[in-house]
C-alpha cells in the first residue's frame, strides 16, 4: 500500500467537547448551602426563570435568587440557569469538579454564599482545572479593600488568567447570608 504522506497529513486531536449552542445562554450559580448534606435532588436544578426559584422553595431573600434575580433582569435576557448547591462542609473545588462532571453546557459560573478567603483560596485550584468556562466574581465593599493585597480584584488579577471576571459594584448578590 502507498503512503499518502505526500499528499496529505493527518493529526489527531484528543479535546474535551466544546459548549453546545444552548451553553452561551446558560448560567450556573454554585452556591454553598448552609445545611451539612444536600439531597441529590436539589444539588443541580435548571431553571428559566427567578420566578421558578421562588416555586422550588427558595425565599426572596436567599443569595442565589437575588444572584438568579439579577441574572435574568440582563436584557437580552438569558433562557437558562443551573444552579447547583453543594453541602456546607464540601470545598468550593470539590463542588467544582463535581459540577463539571455532571454538565458542561454552560458558559459562566458565578460563585454564591463564600467569603473573599475562600474564593481566594479557590482562584488557584479554578486556574488549574483548566476548563473552558468563564468565571464571574462580584467584589464589593470600598475600593481600598478590593485592591488590597489580599483584595478580591488584587486576588484574580494574580492568577493572570483570561477567563475571569471580576466586577466591582455595590450590590453583592452572591455574598454569604
Amino acid at each position: 500500500m502507498l503512503s499518502l504522506s505526500s499528499i496529505v497529513q493527518v493529526r489527531v486531536n484528543v479535546a474535551s467537547a466544546s459548549a453546545s449552542s444552548t451553553a452561551f445562554s446558560t448560567g450556573v450559580l454554585l452556591v454553598k448551602s448552609t445545611e451539612s448534606a444536600v439531597p441529590d435532588a436539589e444539588k443541580l436544578r435548571l431553571f428559566t426563570s427567578a420566578a421558578d426559584m421562588l416555586s422550588a422553595g427558595f425565599t426572596a431573600s436567599d443569595p442565589a435568587y437575588l444572584a438568579a434575580k439579577a441574572y435574568f433582569s440582563a436584557s437580552p435576557a438569558p433562557d437558562r440557569l443551573y444552579v447547583a448547591l453543594y453541602p456546607s462542609g464540601d470545598s468550593v473545588s470539590d463542588a467544582f469538579s463535581w459540577l463539571m462532571d455532571q454538565t458542561r453546557d454552560f458558559y459562566g459560573i458565578c460563585l454564591v454564599g463564600l467569603t473573599q478567603s475562600q474564593i481566594g483560596s479557590f482562584l488557584a485550584d479554578y486556574v488549574a482545572l483548566a476548563d473552558a468556562c468563564v468565571l464571574f466574581l462580584a467584589a464589593t465593599g470600598s475600593v481600598s479593600s478590593a485592591i488590597a493585597a489580599d483584595g478580591l480584584l488584587t486576588l484574580t488579577r494574580a492568577t493572570d488568567s483570561s477567563r475571569i471576571l471580576t466586577v466591582y459594584g455595590a450590590d453583592d448578590y452572591a455574598a454569604p447570608p
